[in-house]
């Protein structure tokens, strides 16, 4: 009876130290919480799209809104990434550029620290 007790008051007390540290840790991060979204940001939702290396970064905006979409469209046309446009084209050559650039540096790298290990 006596473990049992001991047992029960140890527990008590862990568990009030641990409320405790929760209240004072939901205190302190008060500032770094994200908010709730609300309908905005529900119908809203701008993500990267990650495109092939070297490439120029692009973003994906899907929105529930048609309306909406239409007028965010109509505003940013300039800007929208179509594939086969000469810009995308551009973009593309210039990557695969840079890419078996940086492929044949690390080769000769690679093939001066064989020849001359």
């Amino acid at each position: 009876m006596m473990i049992f007790m001991l047992f029960a008051v140890l527990c008590t007390v862990f568990g009030l130290i641990a409320n405790f540290l929760r209240k004072s840790a939901w205190r302190e991060t008060e500032g770094d919480r994200i908010q709730p979204q609300t309908a905005v940001t529900r119908a809203f939702d701008y993500t990267d799209n990650d495109p092939p290396p070297f490439e120029s970064p692009r973003y994906e905006c899907t929105m529930r809104n048609e309306r909406f979409a239409a007028a965010f469209k109509a505003l940013n046309h300039e800007i929208e990434f179509v594939p086969d446009s000469p810009e995308a084209l551009a973009d593309q050559r210039d990557a695969d550029r840079r890419f078996w650039g940086v492929g044949a540096v690390i080769a000769v790298i690679v093939l001066l620290l064989y020849l001359f290990r």
